[in-house]
């Protein structure tokens, strides 16, 4: 009987000692409020003719595309889980090194953002990297991501980032 207690508590203290040791998974948070580094309104061109207006307000996002003449405009809150109100709710994770994934209930993809700055006409600019990944495949070291600018300029920008700490 002696043997099994000590036998027990010798498997125990190695389990403690193991979870002490082990370091701890570095998961991405689920945030319930507009991070302040994303708020406000963001202009997006794209190499296909879509226009693209993010307002990202503290706890909902109105998004606009415009092509040619057709007009889209679809309003979302932000929510813990996503449930399947058809592009109602919208998920934010803050990942690791600056990135966020965002994704709307009803869809199978991630939208990836990374603020940062851009240099246009010798002047910087505060923008949002920012792509649509669908699920499946692997990620680059670094991919080309479209730019947003808080301003309306015209004409597609885009920039080859780091994927560290992103989808993690």
């Amino acid at each position: 009987m002696w043997k099994i207690f000590v036998k027990s508590m010798v498997c125990m203290a190695g389990v403690v000692v193991i979870g002490l040791i082990a370091p701890t998974a570095l998961a991405s948070k689920v945030v319930t409020t507009m991070p302040a580094t994303l708020r406000g309104t963001w202009y997006l061109d794209t190499d296909n003719g879509y226009k693209y207006t993010y307002s990202f307000n503290r706890y909902s996002i109105k998004t606009i595309t415009k092509n040619d003449s057709h007009t889209d405009t679809l309003k979302s809150k932000l929510v813990k889980r996503l449930g399947n109100n058809q592009m109602k709710d919208t998920l934010i994770e803050k990942q690791h090194n600056g990135w966020y994934g965002m994704m709307w209930s009803g869809t199978d993809g991630i939208l990836v953002i990374k603020p940062g700055k851009y240099k246009l006409h010798g002047k910087k600019y505060r923008v949002l990297y920012m792509r649509d990944l669908s699920w499946g495949g692997r990620t680059d070291k670094k991919i080309t991501m479209q730019v947003a600018f808080m301003h309306n300029f015209s004409g597609v920008h885009t920039k080859s980032v780091s994927t560290k700490g992103m989808l993690k």
